[in-house]
């Protein structure tokens, strides 16, 4: 028994590399293939030849998922200078904003719209038309994607499109607050699905979330995460903004490897957490 935990130390340490190894090396593989069926799945739907067209396919409920050829939100701040271009990456996506689609041509939408100076009188979490959201934008400026929830009907639709609603005058995150729910999603904590509320700082994902809480694994998400979801189909998409061929690239790998960073973190945490208790155990033990 004294040669057990004499080896224990040495076993804890070799598991944590080898933990820390095969979850890092399994989640990057699940996530390219995440990333594989995402795009045949979306490759299936034929791409509107408008926005009015893209609109006209739509049910009150879908998810809609959006990237531009610019910013994340209407101000110059900090977030959006570093974000427009690093999230994409990161999420190894083009489409880095979520919205919900609610019927007649409008969304609710999240963004940081106090910074558009004294004459805005739309509040950060808002239900606005989509047209207008996009109007300055070309076709070539912009995608989209819309999806449906798989095996919810017309009442359970309308229940999630007033869950978002409910979110409707609640306020975007300030740079600080941007960074630590950056870091959340990073790293990977789950959060609270059903504590999500006007009364905090809200960011896109958290609109999607509120109206569908049992299809999303958690809250804190990146987009990439939250269309390669199984509970979801793709119905319809619009626009025709790309990558350039370099951040085609960094994007094919960025999304695995962070998900593959996660996964080691959390094998080396556990091997970590035997390492400790197997050192008290040993103390234990020669005290005895």
């Amino acid at each position: 028994m004294k040669r057990f935990f004499a080896g224990f130390e040495k076993r804890a340490f070799t598991g944590t590399a080898f933990g820390a190894g095969v979850g890092a090396g399994g989640a990057y593989a699940t996530a390219k293939k995440e990333m594989e069926v995402s795009k045949l799945r979306e490759a299936t739907i034929e791409r509107s030849p408008s926005l009015t067209a893209f609109i006209k396919k739509l049910q009150p409920g879908d998810v809609i998922y959006s990237g531009v050829a610019g910013g994340i939100m209407p101000s110059d701040s900090v977030a959006k200078k570093f974000g427009f271009r690093a999230i994409p990456l990161v999420s190894g996506d083009l489409k880095y904003h979520s919205m919900v689609y609610t019927g007649r041509g409008k969304v609710i939408d999240a963004a940081r719209r106090r910074d558009l100076g004294e004459g805005n009188r739309t509040p950060d979490i808002a239900e606005i038309p989509l047209q207008k959201k996009l109007r300055s934008l070309k076709r070539n400026e912009y995608t989209l994607t819309a999806y449906r929830s798989i095996g919810d009907d017309r009442d359970d639709r309308r229940r999630a499109v007033e869950r978002a609603r409910s979110l409707i005058g609640g306020r975007y995150p300030d740079d600080l607050e941007m960074t630590g729910k950056a870091l959340k999603v990073l790293v990977g904590i789950p959060g609270r699905k059903g504590a999500i509320t006007k009364d905090e700082p809200l960011v896109c994902q958290d609109t999607a979330i509120k109206a569908y809480p049992d299809k999303f694994p958690k809250r804190h998400l990146t987009v990439s995460e939250m269309q390669y979801n199984p509970n979801f189909t793709p119905v319809a998409r619009a626009g025709s903004h790309t990558y350039s061929p370099e951040e085609q690239i960094l994007a094919q790998n960025t999304y695995p490897l962070l998900k593959g960073l996660r996964a080691g973190l959390k094998g080396a945490a556990v091997g970590a957490i035997a390492d400790i208790i197997g050192k008290r155990v040993k103390n234990k033990r020669r005290q005895s």
